[in-house]
């Protein structure tokens, strides 16, 4: 599980393409709602833009296909986009 960021309609079509080449179950998320969309879906990519907190979940590691949009915790706490 990580927290992603996704901005524009660019990170959105980028990061759906990276996902729909990983194998099995891909699913953002809001961990405050517990709402869930597929990841590999560009209109549910879309509507996750209006989670409050996004992750992303998956059957595999799939952090080298999706690193780009993956926020890392700063020392004190809050996650940054490098």
């Amino acid at each position: 599980m990580y927290k992603i960021n996704l901005i524009t309609m660019s990170d959105i079509t980028g990061f759906v393409k990276a996902c729909e080449n990983v194998k099995g179950r891909v699913e953002l998320f809001c961990k405050n709602s517990g709402y869930r969309v597929n990841a590999k879906s560009m209109l549910g990519a879309v509507a996750a833009m209006e989670f409050e907190d996004l992750y992303v979940d998956s059957d595999v590691d799939i952090y080298s296909a999706i690193e780009p949009w993956v926020m890392t915790q700063g020392e004190d706490g809050n996650y940054i986009h490098e």
